[in-house]
C-alpha cells in the first residue's frame, strides 16, 4: 500500500549534501517527472517521496511531491500545502541541485506545480463531484483566508529566489482563484444546493489514487448529468375544478430562506458582486468602478425569468396549462368587478386567497 505523501519529509533545516541534485538522466528522476507529465500524480508522487526520503533533494521533483500532498490533504490542507514551500525557497533552497540551471529549473517547476493545483481546482469546481463537495462543505472564510495568505508568501518568497521567473505571476493566478471564485462559494453555502443535494459517501478520506482517476479529464472523461425534465404542465381541466380538503385553504408560510438551483446568470452575478467588494476592500477603486457599472446595467435590466427560473418555473406551468379559462376574465380585467378585486388583493394577500369569491 502506498505511503502517506508526508510533507515532514521536508521540514527543515535540510541538510546540504556534497552532491545536491540528480543528474539529467537519472533513472528515478525520470520516473517521477514522466509520471508526472503524464498525470498519474500518486507514482509521481511516490517516486518523488522516496527519494526526499533518502535526503535528495532536487527542484525538478517538486511538482510530483507538491501535487501529491495537495490531493492527500484537498483544499482543506491547501494553506498548510503551499506555506511547505516557503522556507524550501527561502533557507533551505541551498539543499536542493541540481548544481546546473537551478533557478531556471526551478521557475519551470514551480510553473508546473501551480498550474496542476489550478487546473484540478477549477476541474474539480466544474464537475461538482464528490471531492469537489467535501472540500467545500469543509472549508470556511477562515481556510479561504488561509490559502490566500499563503499563496502571498509563497509569491514573495519566489520573487526573491527567482527575480526573473515567470512562477510568481502563476501563483497570483492560483491566489486570485482562491480570493474570488472559492471565496465566493464558501460565502454562500446555502445558495449552492447542489452542493447538498449529493453529499460525499461515508469513506476514508481521499487518497492520491482515488482523486487522481477525477482528475484527468483528457484521459477518463467524466460524462455530465443530464439536464433536469423540463416542468411538465398538467392537461387543463375541462371545467373549473372544485374545491377539495387537498387544495391549500391559506397561503403557506415564506420561509427566510429558499434553497434554489442556481442559473448560470445568478451564478456570474453572485461573482461579480464579490469582485467588486473584494475590489473596494483592497482599495483598487478603478477597476471597482468598472464592476459598479456593469452591475448597474445589470440591475438596471434585471429580468427574473434568467435569474431565477427555477422559483418561475411551477407558476409558468400552470399559467401554460389554464390560459384558456383564464382568457375570459383576463380580457375584462378593466370592469368595475376587477378593479375591486384587485384592491383587495393589493391590501391584503392572505385574506384575498382564504375568502371564497361568491
Amino acid at each position: 500500500m502506498p505511503e502517506a505523501i508526508n510533507l515532514s519529509l521536508l521540514a527543515g533545516p535540510l541538510p546540504v549534501m556534497p552532491a545536491a541534485g540528480l543528474a539529467s538522466d537519472d533513472p528515478d528522476l525520470h520516473s517521477a517527472t514522466f509520471q508526472f507529465s503524464r498525470g498519474d500524480y500518486e507514482e509521481a508522487a511516490q517516486a518523488a517521496a522516496a527519494l526526499f526520503r533518502r535526503r535528495v533533494y532536487d527542484v525538478r521533483l517538486l511538482p510530483a511531491f507538491f501535487v501529491g500532498a495537495f490531493l492527500e490533504g484537498g483544499v482543506p490542507a491547501l494553506a498548510d500545502t503551499l506555506h511547505a514551500l516557503v522556507p524550501l525557497l527561502g533557507s533551505d533552497f541551498q539543499a536542493f541541485g541540481p548544481s546546473m540551471r537551478k533557478l531556471e529549473l526551478c521557475d519551470t517547476s514551480l510553473l508546473a506545480l501551480f498550474r496542476a493545483l489550478l487546473q484540478l481546482l477549477e476541474y474539480h469546481d466544474a464537475q461538482r463531484d464528490g471531492t469537489w463537495t467535501g472540500w467545500v462543505l469543509a472549508c470556511d472564510e477562515e481556510h479561504v483566508d488561509a490559502i490566500v495568505n499563503a499563496c502571498a508568501a509563497v509569491g514573495d518568497a519566489a520573487r526573491k529566489t527567482l527575480p526573473s521567473g515567470s512562477s510568481p505571476g502563476e501563483i497570483a493566478k492560483l491566489r486570485a482563484w482562491a480570493d474570488v471564485t472559492f471565496r465566493g462559494i464558501v460565502g454562500r453555502h446555502s445558495m449552492l444546493p447542489e452542493l447538498k443535494a449529493d453529499p460525499p459517501p461515508a469513506a476514508p478520506a481521499a487518497t492520491v489514487s482515488a482523486t487522481r482517476t477525477a482528475a484527468q479529464p483528457a484521459r477518463k472523461p467524466t460524462r455530465p448529468p443530464p439536464p433536469p425534465p423540463a416542468p411538465t404542465a398538467p392537461a387543463p381541466p375541462a371545467e373549473p375544478a372544485p374545491a377539495s380538503d387537498h387544495v391549500p385553504a391559506a397561503l403557506a408560510a415564506v420561509p427566510d430562506t429558499l434553497e434554489l438551483k442556481t442559473s448560470p446568470a445568478l451564478k456570474l452575478l453572485l461573482q461579480k458582486l464579490q469582485a467588486f467588494e473584494i475590489l473596494v476592500d483592497r482599495g483598487d477603486l478603478q477597476k471597482a468602478a468598472v464592476v459598479a457599472r456593469d452591475l448597474d446595467k445589470v440591475l438596471g435590466a434585471f429580468d427574473p425569468k434568467v435569474y431565477l427560473p427555477a422559483l418561475l418555473s411551477p407558476y409558468f406551468a400552470r399559467l401554460s396549462a389554464h390560459v384558456d379559462a383564464l382568457a375570459p376574465h383576463l380580457d375584462a380585467a378593466e370592469g368595475r368587478a376587477w378593479q375591486v378585486l384587485e384592491h383587495f388583493y393589493q391590501v391584503d394577500l392572505d385574506a384575498f386567497v382564504q375568502e371564497p369569491q361568491p
